[in-house]
């Protein structure tokens, strides 16, 4: 028979349910959150000397949200560029420039006016059979109150970010356990930045075919079609926060999903995964000013996980993902402001329940207590 050779499908079979593999596809989602915004960060800067900076503007579209509003600012911004730029060849850096300049059109052109790639299932099998669990010394586990999942109709949130937000990733967004009680069609909705502007990390959101940026118009359409969402309340805030060893989320302030899910009547299910604070060890300085950063969308975190390879997650996490039972939250489609503060009350109470209740079982001392912030 055909011998299979070190590199193309005899290689990624050799990978399958080992710990290379799962290395492997932790390097291809961390390093695509990481080298999409780096990629566009080198290009405008290679431009700088000429443009006087204002080629960094180009990371103003990231504060903007209808599709053609970020079309008339890139082109607007490569426009400028284009103007500015040399014209002569005898330019030491005519070059660099105009290379700077088409790799910023590329990035232009796929985030923002090349088609969606379809959902490809094939994709999303070949990452579950890599084995992302294989990478830690005890596997992610998704438990809880599984039973009471349903496919549609529901809200998960997850808690907290962390910094990668592995818990939600391995044991939701990439997890077959998940897919076979919530649905093949639950929508993960992401940072908008995330989703929409990092030119790598939009091409697996769109092979995968279930992640949405996190927009209230999207949140609320899902909701109005009874099909289940997940998110992270959170978000960078919680990143923000993320203390190793220590139990925080974010969540005082964060009502905005609780109203919505009050006008659709929603079932929503608080989600707490142990473990998440021990993926990579952080930085607590400079906490206001980095939550300040956070308001624009800018993850301001410094850590170290994974000692050979820093941003990705310490391999001696016990991800261990709890789902709690399900809130039934009435259908009030103009709910009071005290209707939404006692429906956030409950959210909390039934988190931080979820949180006691399971914090033995997750390995945890009875001293540990979940912060909300």
């Amino acid at each position: 028979g055909r011998r299979s050779t070190p590199g193309g499908r005899g290689m990624m079979e050799a990978l399958k349910h080992t710990w290379w593999g799962g290395l492997a596809v932790h390097l291809l989602l961390a390093g695509s959150w990481v080298l999409g915004p780096l990629f566009i960060a080198v290009v405008a800067a290679g431009m700088g000397d000429w443009t006087y900076g204002l080629s960094l503007g180009i990371f103003g579209v990231m504060l903007l949200e209808p599709l053609g509003s970020k079309r008339l600012w890139t082109i607007s911004s490569l426009a400028l560029d284009a103007c500015l730029g040399p014209r002569s060849r005898s330019e030491p850096s005519f070059a660099r420039f105009w290379i700077s300049f088409a790799g910023t059109a590329a990035i232009v052109v796929l985030n923002y006016w090349a088609p969606a790639l379809p959902k490809r299932p094939k994709f999303v099998k070949l990452m579950q059979d890599l084995d992302f669990d294989k990478y830690y010394y005890s596997g992610p586990e998704l438990r809880g109150a599984l039973d009471d999942v349903q496919k549609s109709g529901s809200l998960f949130g997850f808690h907290p970010h962390g910094i990668l937000c592995a818990g939600w990733a391995w044991n939701a967004i990439w997890s077959k356990k998940f897919a076979d009680i919530a649905g093949t069609d639950v929508r993960f909705m992401i940072d908008k930045g995330l989703r929409e502007d990092n030119v790598i990390f939009k091409i697996i959101c769109d092979l995968h075919g279930g992640l949405d940026s996190l927009t209230k118009r999207n949140l609320l359409g899902a909701l109005a079609a009874k099909t289940n969402v997940a998110f992270v309340p959170g978000g960078f805030q919680d990143a923000t926060l993320a203390e190793f060893g220590v139990h925080r989320t974010a969540m005082k302030k964060r009502t905005g999903f609780i109203k919505y899910a009050l006008q659709h009547g929603c079932r929503v299910h608080p989600c707490y995964s142990f473990g998440e604070c021990e993926t990579h060890y952080t930085s607590t300085a400079l906490l206001n000013f980095r939550l300040w950063l956070n308001q624009f969308g800018i993850p301001a975190v410094v850590i170290f996980g994974f000692p050979f390879v820093p941003i990705l997650p310490r391999p001696q996490a016990k991800l261990q993902t709890f789902v709690g039972k399900a809130l039934e939250f009435p259908k009030i489609p103009e709910p009071s402001q005290e209707d939404v503060s006692k429906w956030h009350k409950v959210y909390i109470e039934a988190l931080t329940e979820l949180f006691e209740r399971h914090k033995k079982e997750a390995g945890l001392p009875e001293s540990k207590r979940l912060e909300v912030w």
